[in-house]
């Protein structure tokens, strides 16, 4: 019989959550990268945090989230928001910052989130392809 024990590994996650202003017409993917410096005593972190991480919504849909586990205690991370795939018939908003100095603490959760503002570009297109239109 063999048994494992972790020993001595602190590790928090962080959640991102991205919400749009209004009801996606088609799906969308939210790309965002993940860069966490991590502290001199960490043990190799868990998380692979220097990556990027996706966020998929459906149509309709004004949130959603992802989360990154076993981030190592005492790191801190910056996230960006990647600009948004083009949406025909309507414009994305200014991009928002990058959100920074997030500290990961054991056994918590960091949370954040990006907004972005999404407006109709061309009434005309929008009607003719409104995804509740049966």
């Amino acid at each position: 019989m063999k048994v494992w024990y972790m020993i001595g590994v602190m590790t928090g996650s962080l959640k991102i959550t991205k919400t749009v202003n209004m009801p996606l017409p088609r799906d969308a993917t939210f790309d965002f990268t993940v860069d966490c410096t991590h502290p001199e005593t960490a043990v190799t972190p868990i998380a692979a945090t220097d990556a990027t991480q996706h966020i998929a919504m459906t149509a309709g849909a004004t949130t959603g989230s992802v989360k990154v586990a076993h981030i190592a205690a005492g790191s801190t991370c910056t996230i960006a928001e990647r600009p948004p795939a083009p949406i025909p018939g309507y414009a994305w908003g200014s991009m928002p910052e990058p959100h920074s100095g997030l500290a990961i603490a054991n056994i918590t959760e960091t949370a954040t989130e990006f907004t972005n503002i999404l407006t109709p570009t061309d009434p005309d297109f929008i009607f003719a392809n409104d995804f509740d239109a049966e």
